[in-house]
């Protein structure tokens, strides 16, 4: 039986779709609307020096030029969604 492997990123002239496991970014800002949508784990997440923690179906707004960043803790599966 073949496993089904998802692209890691879509990109579009609107928006990007990008999937991620076991990631982390340093601080960062863009002129995009970011939405975080967790899959499955955890990740901890800071925006403007706020820290949020995001489990299973726990998604994540983020304002265009609000800094940000993401840490992975352990095994996770995520969406980003720049818009």
């Amino acid at each position: 039986m073949s496993a089904y492997h998802l692209p890691t990123s879509f990109d579009s002239k609107l928006f990007t779709i990008t999937l991620h496991q076991n990631s982390s970014s340093l601080e960062h800002a863009h002129r995009d609307i970011e939405f975080i949508f967790m899959i499955q784990g955890q990740l901890r997440v800071s925006v403007n020096h706020k820290a949020y923690r995001l489990n299973d179906s726990d998604f994540l707004l983020i304002n265009s030029h609000d800094f940000h960043s993401f840490h992975s803790d352990g095994d996770n599966l995520f969406v980003v969604l720049h818009i």
